[in-house]
């Protein structure tokens, strides 16, 4: 399992990190207990996650895409609580009767 720590929280009690646990072709946010106890996934949808965490942990930016879905940004809590979704689009699609825009 490929993983990245993308943040802690104020007082220690949980490690964020990015890995593909669950497939080898998705990318997800995960947060554990310093222990190794808790592992659990906060990104929901299937696909890719990029994020950007605050420096203290309480929020992040998820840029998510999937084969069929272009890519979108979107701003959570860090429980995984969506806050606010901005579209970024692609030029083009190389399947236009495939592809999908984000649900924002």
């Amino acid at each position: 399992m490929r993983q990245a720590v993308q943040g802690l929280d104020k007082d220690g009690s949980w490690i964020y990190v990015t890995a593909m646990a669950d497939s080898s072709i998705e990318r997800h946010l995960y947060r554990v207990r310093p222990d190794g106890s808790g592992f659990a996934r906060i990104t929901k949808k299937p696909g890719t996650h990029r994020i950007s965490m605050s420096s203290d942990a309480r929020f992040l930016l998820d840029t998510f895409s999937d084969i069929r879905t272009l890519p979108a940004l979107t701003l959570h809590r860090a429980s995984g609580e969506e806050v606010a979704c901005w579209r970024r689009l692609a030029r083009s699609c190389s399947r236009r009767s495939t592809c999908a825009t984000p649900n924002c």
